[in-house]
């Protein structure tokens, strides 16, 4: 969708996969996948960097025996995580400008009873913890941050399940990137 939107002169990498995450012992770390070296090998020029979502699982985030080699709380390995993965992209030799984004808000009440305790609590550390570190961690390295969560906060029709989002939600996700990645050119 970004690509379509940006147009010729754009190449756009979507190196995103599902269920990943900064901090380790989860499904998916980032640092950890392919993804990961495909952005990175892609040696980009602009880097948008928005996870946490799945940091903010309950399942992953009060988990004490979560298995980590980080010596921490949850919240401290996700900001020396969001920070190493900053510079990661910042040692490359294209030396790209890297954007910070929040996670798109979580709305507990579209999803299933069964899932209504997980989604709540993963919006609690969302809105609680995540949110703020990505925000601290954006103006700490004086990088330029997207607020999708706050600039999507009346987004609810347009989400499926709480989580994840129709296609009318995700257009305007890329609408918003593609006015941040415009700003900057």
């Amino acid at each position: 969708m970004l690509q379509k939107s940006l147009g010729q002169g754009w190449a756009i990498v979507n190196a995103g996969k599902g269920a990943a995450t900064i901090i380790d012992g989860t499904l998916r770390p980032y640092h950890k996948i392919e993804q990961y070296q495909q952005a990175i090998t892609s040696n980009p020029d602009k880097v948008i960097i928005m996870l946490g979502t799945n940091d903010a699982n309950p399942k992953w985030w009060d988990d004490a025996d979560r298995p980590t080699e980080f010596n921490g709380t949850p919240a401290q390995e996700f900001k020396a995580g969001l920070i190493k993965l900053i510079q990661d992209f910042q040692g490359l030799p294209s030396n790209p400008e890297v954007i910070l984004a929040t996670p798109l808000p979580i709305f507990p009440n579209k999803t299933k009873a069964g899932m209504l305790a997980e989604r709540i609590g993963r919006n609690a550390h969302l809105v609680n913890n995540i949110i703020p570190i990505i925000k601290t961690v954006a103006h700490e390295q004086q990088l330029s941050l997207i607020d999708i969560n706050t600039k999507m906060a009346d987004q609810e029709e347009n989400c499926r399940d709480g989580v994840h989002y129709k296609a009318e939600g995700y257009q305007m996700m890329t609408e918003l990137f593609k006015q941040a990645l415009v700003a900057k050119s």
